[in-house]
């Protein structure tokens, strides 16, 4: 027996979400040396421009085959680069995963609470999931506050890890 990988099809221009502060766009390779501090792949960091935009290569494939959607979150009123977010894993089960990281100079500002607000309302609405996960360090208070304000709530720990889980409202 064959397992199909479910996927999301790749939507005919790449969405843009956007608030009164934020907005989440596709990543540009202008955007990759305001990037590498915070670029992973496989939970393995970027090292220079190089691997960030090997990565970003990486990123844009998944995204193409349906299994990945990453945005770059920049400031409304200056287009500075604040961070990125987006869902990765693919969507087994109508379940998507999201991931984030902003740069240090930004914490405790509110833009990650707003953009996992985005990334809720684009997953119910856009992708019809019928819930969406996501996971951090047990260490991690700041990321622990986004997603419990956000609404969601602890499924698992495993191991230092705790695995947050929200169902569609």
């Amino acid at each position: 027996m064959v397992l199909v990988k479910p996927v999301r099809p790749t939507f005919i221009s790449f969405p843009v979400l956007k608030n009164e502060r934020i907005i989440l766009r596709e990543v540009q390779d202008s955007d990759l040396e305001d990037l590498i501090e915070i670029s992973f792949y496989d939970g393995i960091p970027a090292k220079d421009f190089a691997d960030a935009k090997i990565m970003n290569e990486r990123i844009i494939e998944d995204y193409m085959n349906g299994e990945s959607i990453h945005w770059l979150i920049s400031s409304v009123s200056t287009g500075e680069t604040l961070g990125s977010c987006g869902f990765y894993r693919g969507f087994h089960d109508d379940i998507g995963e999201i991931g984030y990281v902003l740069k240090k100079t930004h914490y405790g500002q509110g833009y990650m609470t707003e953009a996992v607000s985005l990334m809720l309302e684009f997953g119910w609405n856009k992708l019809h999931l019928k819930a969406i996960k996501a996971a951090t360090s047990k260490d991690n208070q700041p990321s622990i506050n986004v997603l419990t304000k956000a609404g969601f709530e602890i499924s698992e720990i495993v191991d230092e890890e705790i695995v947050f889980i929200k169902a569609r409202d």
